[in-house]
């Protein structure tokens, strides 16, 4: 019997005939799945981005194509100029992350270049007015829940000031949870958390600088134990308490709305100067998955350990 070296045979097709390509194949879907780079959600038939033009401001979706970012058609509808994203389609019921106002909306292509971290497609937040938000119906699924989780692909540029990457609103609180990148002269990721309106912030700070590399971050919180913890490229950076109310489910007396790319207090701050490409939020139990989710994402992006 013969055998065949099949070790340096390079594999050619698409990325998504890959088996274990679609995070919701493997995984449970989340409540918010926005993605700029990839098709979280192989259900979901809709675009991947809204985008407009510099040239005469004209927009136009850009789709998924094998699972990935159509790079071609996004090139030639910004024709060498710049594109910024109007709308980022939410992959799971219709909670889409959007901004009508042009100086609000975060560069996808600069001078006919695609913004990239690692390869992969991705927005940039310039630090002083770029933002998206989610608001709708769909969001009260995370309003009064016992454990949440968020996770987070994102490259900071500059730190010289507090800058938030994702942020909840809800009733009193300014921020009930999120990530942010923190302490200026450290350079570090931290978390917010609350559980109840008006309640004072319970915050983890991690113990190492994260310099300007693209990072996967999850913050995890079990309200129903009072414990919170945040992971960077899937290791525990930082624990603590989720509320300084004490254990509980969390209780929101009003709508909640989700900030991508900068703080919720009034005025606005916390403008995120950098890279985001992907937020991925559950009001459930993903302890048991966690880590699996963030290889995930780590193995797409390119992100090491």
């Amino acid at each position: 019997m013969s055998t065949v070296d099949k070790s340096n045979v390079t594999y050619t097709g698409a990325e998504s005939a890959l088996p274990g390509f679609y995070l919701f194949s493997e995984y449970p879907a989340s409540t918010i799945a926005l993605s700029v780079a990839r098709l979280l959600n192989p259900d979901y038939k809709g675009p991947a981005i809204r985008v407009r033009r510099s040239s005469d401001n004209a927009e136009q979706n850009i789709a998924f194509v094998n699972g990935v970012l159509d790079e071609a058609a996004l090139l030639a509808f910004s024709a060498g100029g710049d594109a910024y994203v109007t709308t980022l389609y939410g992959q799971v019921g219709g909670l889409n992350a959007q901004r009508s106002v042009a100086a609000a909306q975060p560069r996808i292509v600069s001078a006919g270049v695609i913004d990239k971290v690692n390869g992969r497609p991705s927005m940039y937040f310039n630090g002083t007015s770029h933002y998206l938000v989610l608001s709708g119906a769909s969001l009260n699924a995370l309003r009064n829940v016992s454990q949440a989780a968020i996770f987070t692909v994102a490259q900071l540029d500059s730190l010289d000031v507090t800058r938030i990457a994702i942020a909840f609103s809800g009733g009193t609180s300014p921020a009930r949870q999120g990530i942010i990148a923190n302490s200026p002269t450290l350079n570090r990721l931290s978390t917010a958390s609350r559980r109840v309106d008006g309640e004072a912030s319970s915050q983890l700070v991690s113990a190492a600088d994260v310099g300007a590399n693209v990072h996967v971050v999850a913050q995890v919180m079990n309200y129903a134990a009072n414990t919170q913890a945040l992971y960077t490229d899937d290791a525990l950076s930082a624990s603590g308490v989720a509320s300084t109310s004490g254990p509980g489910a969390t209780s929101d007396t009003a709508s909640l709305t989700a900030y991508v790319g900068v703080g919720v207090n009034t005025p606005m701050s916390g403008w995120w100067q950098g890279h985001i490409s992907e937020v991925l939020v559950y009001g459930t139990d993903q302890s048991a998955n966690r880590s699996d989710i963030n290889q995930h994402a780590m193995s797409f992006y390119g992100v090491a350990a």
